[in-house]
């Protein structure tokens, strides 16, 4: 045998242990802020409609800002990566999400905010692949599931603790404050990638980043928000909302057909050619919507029917957080000996079970039901997330593995942005719904209501108001009654949907492998 074939197939030399290790503490406390960034903001949804006079209906581009711009800003990763090296990457990200929270700390009015928060979602967006770009070579295929399973148990930490952390800031300091206590970990994260990440990955190809392929796909989201958040205010049917549907789909179609003749893709489309990444896709988009639309409405619910401050609202997600510090771990081993279909499947119908659960929630259920729910299905998505990501990756050659985590991840944000967006919608819907129904039987001829006014109208007036003063108080409290009480049903509504969500995604979980990830 030749030298030069004898290298070829010579078994690949990995990074000490050591070395190994500091890579993942760096790209942990690089990643943490950007997570606790999309997680903190949840829980003062509330006081920044306040504090900016918007609705509901507005309010969740605070999350689907940040989620779009990370969705469309991991297409970019692959390019930045293979032109100028994980390390500068990383170092441009957290200097790019810096300036994003600064900007949204001093924000004077709302879009500024959203357009700070889709600075900081770019930074988000650009950080979150390079991990398993950079893990994935340095790590043997063996010991990938513990080494994810290990990472995923720090940034697990990040939703656990951010709503508590983010919630004492509100009650204590004020909003903008979410923004920017979190900002040292960044830097010191900068201080380690300077000696730890390495300036290139080996056998990735270096390619020109491809504009127009950069303009479709942003057109294409960004047209399909902006109509799908207005259809309700303006009408479905109107011409400001049909046209950028339109408009959304074609740039959808051009982008794929560009993608397919470009020598330059942003978003390699033949990766879906291969059966276990394809089938992981689907999955992971679904996935995607399901959990983050049920992240965005837990703590608005709470805070919005419940009357939960900040605080209590963070102190209700953190034990779901904790127990997931526990099970990711666990998942990262199960994924060496398990089948991805197995984990992937378990996953989904624990979470899809504590989602239907929340649909009997109302103003008078409690703390505890509500956090050791919530703390079952976040059992359910640390089952999934890394089997899904390791069955998705794991037959990709090494050059694509740049462009496939990038790709992978687009699809599951995605899936994300859009779940937020639709999420709020529906439930906006809803509320209209439920609303007009309540209020329709509110007439004269509704005996529980003529008593409920009657007995109002006495109690107010032993309070001290009399006559004509009476009614219209007892009339308002109606008002708010019926307000409160179909505003239940729309989060309802949303829960349930969230729920079957997840029971459809277990139709494509069960295309997944039947085989354990084992090293090869």
């Amino acid at each position: 045998m030749s030298e030069s074939a004898s290298a070829s197939t010579a078994a690949p030399v990995y990074p000490s242990k050591r070395t190994r290790t500091l890579v993942l503490m760096t790209l942990l406390l690089g990643l943490v802020p950007t997570i606790m960034a999309s997680t903190t903001v949840n829980v003062a949804t509330t006081d920044i409609m306040g504090a900016f006079g918007v609705g509901q209906d507005t309010a969740h581009w605070l999350s689907t800002g940040f989620l779009s711009a990370t969705t469309v800003a991991m297409l970019m990763n692959a390019w930045f990566v293979t032109s100028l090296g994980p390390k500068r990457t990383f170092l441009f990200s957290i200097f790019l999400f810096a300036v994003g929270s600064f900007w949204a700390q001093e924000a004077m009015d709302f879009p500024s905010l959203i357009a700070a928060r889709c600075v900081q979602g770019v930074a988000a967006g650009l950080l979150q692949p390079l991990t398993v770009t950079v893990i994935y070579p340095i790590f043997p295929l063996s010991e990938r599931g513990r080494a994810m399973g290990l990472f995923g148990m720090g940034i697990v930490m990040a939703p656990a603790f951010g709503p508590v952390l983010g919630g004492l800031i509100v009650d204590q300091i004020g909003w903008r404050y979410l923004f920017t206590p979190i900002l040292p970990l960044s830097f010191i994260a900068a201080a380690f990638a300077l000696y730890t990440l390495p300036d290139k990955i080996e056998e990735s190809e270096r390619r020109p980043f491809n504009w127009l392929s950069f303009f479709l796909i942003t057109a294409c989201v960004v047209s399909f928000l902006y109509a799908t958040s207005n259809g309700q205010r303006l009408g479905w049917q109107s011409a400001d909302v049909v046209l950028p549907l339109i408009a959304a789909a074609v740039a959808f179609l051009v982008f794929i057909a560009w993608e397919l003749l470009t020598r330059s893709p942003l978003l390699e489309v033949r990766l879906f050619l291969n059966r276990n990444f394809a089938y992981s896709s689907i999955v992971a988009f679904t996935f995607g919507a399901g959990m983050f639309a049920s992240i965005y409405l837990i703590p608005l619910f709470v805070r919005t029917i419940q009357g939960f401050d900040a605080t209590t609202a963070g102190m209700m997600l953190l034990p779901a957080g904790l127990v997931m510090i526990v099970v990711f771990p666990l998942s990262g081993m199960l994924a060496q000996v398990w089948a991805p279909r197995r984990t992937v499947t378990i996953g989904l119908v624990i979470f899809a079970s504590s989602s239907f659960a929340l649909f009997d929630v109302d103003v008078n259920t409690s703390f505890w039901f509500l956090a050791l729910t919530i703390l079952y299905g976040r059992i359910g998505l640390g089952l999934i997330i890394p089997s899904l990501q390791f069955h998705g990756m794991r037959s990709l050659p090494p050059p694509y593995l740049p462009f496939g985590a990038g790709t992978f991840n687009f699809i599951r944000q995605l899936g994300g942005a859009l779940g937020v967006a639709l999420a709020a919608i529906f439930v906006d819907q809803r509320l209209s719904h439920h609303r007009d129904q309540l209020i329709a039987t509110q007439t004269p001829d509704n005996s529980a209501t003529q008593e409920l006014l009657r007995r109002l109208g006495e109690l107010i007036e032993q309070a001290g108001l009399y006559g004509v003063d009476a009614m219209p108080t007892a009339f308002g409290y109606l008002v708010k009654t019926v307000m409160v009480q179909a505003t239940t049903f729309a989060f309802r509504d949303g829960f349930l949907i969230t729920g079957l969500i997840f029971t459809i995604t277990l139709i494509p979980s069960l295309m997944l492998s039947k085989k354990a990830i084992k090293d090869v």
